[in-house]
């Protein structure tokens, strides 16, 4: 699909006013090079390679129609948003693009840019726990990446007046320090890597790197100290710690040859050439999964995350199995326990952190930042159930399906006899506004709900969700009712409704699901 696009960007005219006469004429393109953009900007973020070109071909489009003179040609084919993704190809292929950002942002407030790049690290450090392992570091990542190309582009006249130092300094110090602890990682992770540390896990670090270089590159010799101190606040001291692992990040940076040599002094021992060549393969395509492979295991259970489907379809026990056998494995076993060493057991995580183990000792930093993240996640979740909140089709569905299970578990069963059943006929009727749910996609669900560990939780939840239904004349009426919740089959009309303890369905437990 990229190339397809790449051939019609070349196909565009040379001279500015010839492609912006093609633009007027043909509206769709509009769409498609915005989309392009989008995708691309995308794709740099994620340190995915590039079709040869394509990006280069786009920006100098987009150069063309500024030249061209009619600004809102061009806003309206990117805007401020566009501006965003033009600074990150601008980044990539090293391009100057101050005039087209000035151009798609005009008066751009170079304050409220750096404020942008610096909320995206900080909400993928703050939603780190709240995502699979895998997919949390992809997204520091995606955000160090988008930091980066976004204060580049600001001119030095601003730098004083935009850059808040010390508040760099410390989403970076709790990226580094925090939710990139070696501790941290998961067994299986560390076990399925190439080498001792994952690979991904090790060029995340080598870009937050690359990121503190970048904002101390902004920061005086006199303002420095309290930036400095704000990268370090979260740092573990560590005997004999190894670099990129358990170093600090001023200490790492050292290492790194940085360029803000007025800042930080460059240390004559550079990083251990095993540690770099652990980075340079995660920047390296990764293995391609079938496409269609994992589109057919997220048909039947849409509630996984992709990444996480498609890491899982990569490893070696999948190789050579039939679409019916890797089906029948992820149904048996939808958040892939038995892909994990045989020694991980995923709940007893903390107990073998040496700070867990201490009874008598004070909670940790790092231990009180997870407990209030956690905790701060199931609130949001528990929103959810409130009797006005809007839900998706999604998580009506879910809603619908848990009333069902309530009712009568024996109507998610696989095999003929339920799918013909009127009970099954209607759950599907139920069903039929809230998205594609055929009989693969409701067994699929009740197997995840079985290996669930807030299955009992949710179940509550939905019982405390009793509202009166618009087919009250039916004692299994499983659809949603006008204020958005379900009745419960056989419950007593005018139940309480209200929070409950449990995670809201449709972002339920277990790794990797709502994302």
């Amino acid at each position: 699909m990229l190339r397809a696009y790449a051939q019609l960007v070349r196909a565009l005219p040379q001279a500015p006013t010839e492609v912006a006469r093609t633009l007027f004429a043909h509206k769709s393109l509009e769409k498609a090079l915005r989309a392009l953009l989008r995708q691309l900007s995308s794709l740099v973020c994620d340190a995915e390679e590039l079709p040869d070109g394509v990006a280069v071909d786009l920006l100098a489009v987009l150069q063309r129609l500024r030249e061209h003179g009619d600004p809102s040609l061009l806003q309206g084919l990117a805007g401020q948003e566009g501006a965003v993704d033009v600074a990150v190809l601008g980044y990539a292929y090293k391009i100057d693009t101050l005039a087209l950002l000035n151009a798609l942002w005009p008066r751009i407030d170079w304050a409220e840019w750096c404020s942008i790049a610096h909320a995206a690290l900080s909400s993928s450090v703050h939603h780190f726990f709240q995502v699979p392992w895998t997919e949390g570091v992809r997204r520091v990542r995606r955000a160090a990446i988008l930091a980066q190309a976004m204060l580049t582009t600001v001119p030095s006249a601003s730098l004083s007046s935009c850059m808040d130092g010390p508040a760099w300094g410390d989403v970076l110090s709790r990226a580094y320090h925090h939710v990139l602890a070696v501790r941290r990682i998961p067994p299986d992770e560390a076990s399925s890597s190439a080498s001792p540390w994952p690979t991904a896990w090790l060029a995340t670090k080598v870009e937050l790197l690359t990121l503190a270089d970048e904002v101390l590159l902004r920061t005086s010799t006199a303002d420095a100290e309290p930036v400095l101190t704000a990268m370090n606040a979260c740092a573990v001291d560590v005997p004999d710690a190894v670099a990129l692992v358990d170093a600090s990040l001023v200490d790492d940076l050292r290492m790194a040859a940085p360029r803000a040599t007025h800042v930080v002094q460059a240390c004559p021992t550079m990083f251990p050439g095993m540690a770099w060549a652990a980075a340079r393969q995660a920047l390296e395509p990764a293995p391609q999964t079938d496409p269609a492979l994992v589109d057919m295991v997220l048909a039947i259970l849409p509630h996984l995350a992709r990444p996480s489907v498609e890491a899982r379809l990569a490893k070696p026990r999948y190789k050579g199995m039939t679409q019916e056998a890797i089906m029948e494995a992820f149904l048996d076993d939808p958040e892939g326990l038995r892909d994990l060493d045989d020694d991980y057991d995923p709940c007893d995580v903390a107990a073998r952190d040496p700070a867990a183990q201490e009874a008598d000792a004070p909670l940790s930093s790092d231990l009180k930042q997870a407990i209030l993240a956690a905790a701060e996640a199931t609130d949001t979740l528990e929103e959810e159930w409130d009797v006005g909140t809007e839900l998706t089709p999604a998580q009506q569905a879910e809603r619908v399906l848990l009333q069902a299970y309530l009712h009568d578990a024996s109507v998610f069963a696989r095999t003929k006899n339920a799918r013909s059943s009127p009970l099954r006929k209607q759950l599907r009727e139920s069903l039929s506004s809230l998205g594609a749910w055929g009989d693969d996609q409701i067994e699929g669900w009740a197997v995840m709900l079985e290996r669930n560990p807030r299955k009992h939780d949710m179940l509550i939840q939905a019982q405390r969700m009793v509202a009166p239904n618009v087919n009250q004349g039916s004692q299994s009426g499983w659809g949603p009712d006008k204020v958005k919740g379900g009745r419960v089959p056989g419950a007593p009309r005018g139940g309480r409704r209200g929070r409950g303890t449990g995670r809201a369905p449709g972002r339920g437990g277990g790794r990797g699901r709502g994302h």
